[in-house]
């Protein structure tokens, strides 16, 4: 069996850590099986130990400085000379996780780019700047979710895309599902829902959701928010809530996952992050038949179905709220044979992944 190591911040929530867990769902463990690097714990931690994996835990660069992040990797690369693939989600911080594990032995380093910008203050762009330099040097394998998402991390046009990829069945639109999801949280049939998924960071823009609502609320008093998801700023959102008197029509369901069943329970989908590679939260909206308000920072190529609308964050409100408006009122499509078609489907993406981790 070939255990192959994948490094991420944690097993939440989020695009990388669902394409991870997609593709882990469908692998064959008998003969590859999935180990994670990570700092803290995540809510996908217990699924994967029921599937054979190990989960261990250091601290991140910002927690404890880049010399002693060095020092920490090189600790446990030298510990745990099973591993022969690494495969790093770490973006530009990527570079120190394949120096450390190249120097310690290990046979394959893969990095991987899922974002489309950097982000952080001068001193933290400067690090993941220097950080960078390293991959070309120590990585074996250049992998990303878009070309953009490449040509941030990587030489022009050298990276090996692979697509962000679902079960596009398990988020297929279910009555039963949208039946059991409002009638859990008090939400009637008639009720207008405004959908998100996302981890709650500063990127997704979840202040500009909230104040988006306020005033798509005063047109539509029967109108409900739900957002799924965890983060670190997720209290703050909380409270941004309780000042605007949104309480009553806010929903905050918390990172799960049985988020699948969330997206049949909605009447559109408003993801508003100031920059995004390839989300998977849009993907699998696509798949339920959702038609999706988002902003042009996003990579347009999520619009896989032709039921995506792109704006400018600092458009005016009203064209947000028209194009919610109008996008609310749109019939369910097919989204997952397009998907499927396009080539998002996770079994297909799966076989093509795999074949880096042979040594």
């Amino acid at each position: 069996m070939i255990r192959v190591l994948q490094v991420i911040h944690s097993m939440n929530l989020g695009g990388a850590e669902n394409f991870i867990m997609n593709i882990y769902r469908v692998i064959d463990r008998d003969s590859i099986q999935f180990d994670f690097l990570v700092n803290t714990t995540g809510v996908f931690d217990d699924e994967i130990i029921r599937m054979g994996g190990k989960i261990w835990r250091m601290h991140y660069v910002n927690e404890v400085g880049p010399f002693q992040y060095h020092k920490e990797l090189k600790k446990f690369f030298a510990e745990h000379p099973e591993y022969k693939v690494v495969h790093s989600h770490l973006d530009m911080v990527s570079g120190i996780v394949v120096e450390c594990a190249k120097k310690a032995g290990v046979a394959t380093c893969i990095t991987h780019s899922h974002n489309t910008n950097i982000s952080g203050n001068i001193f933290v762009k400067f690090l993941k700047k220097h950080y960078q330099r390293k991959i070309p040097r120590y990585a074996d394998v250049y992998l990303a979710c878009s070309k953009q998402a490449g040509e941030l991390l990587y030489p022009k046009n050298s990276a090996v895309v692979i697509n962000n990829s679902i079960d596009v069945d398990r988020f297929r639109f279910r009555q039963e599902y949208r039946d059991e999801i409002r009638n859990k949280y008090h939400i009637s049939e008639t009720q207008f829902v405004i959908g998100h998924v996302g981890r709650f960071s500063r990127v997704k823009n979840h202040r500009f959701l909230v104040e988006l609502f306020e005033k798509f609320s005063k047109k539509h008093s029967e109108a409900v928010l739900m957002v799924c998801g965890d983060g670190e700023e997720k209290e703050y959102i909380k409270q941004l809530v309780r000042e605007r008197n949104l309480s009553e029509k806010v929903i905050f369901v918390n990172a799960s996952t049985e988020v699948y069943k969330m997206y049949s329970a909605m009447d559109v989908f408003v993801f508003p992050s100031v920059y995004e590679g390839i989300s998977l939260s849009m993907l699998e909206a696509q798949a339920n038949g959702l038609s999706i308000v988002a902003s042009d920072s996003i990579d347009v190529s999520c619009n896989l179905t032709g039921h995506v609308v792109f704006l400018n964050l600092k458009q005016d409100e009203g064209a947000w709220i028209q194009s919610i408006e109008e996008a609310g009122v749109q019939e369910r499509y097919n989204g997952t044979e397009i998907l499927r078609t396009a080539g998002y489907d996770v079994r297909e993406n799966a076989k093509k992944l795999l074949q880096y981790y042979q040594i």
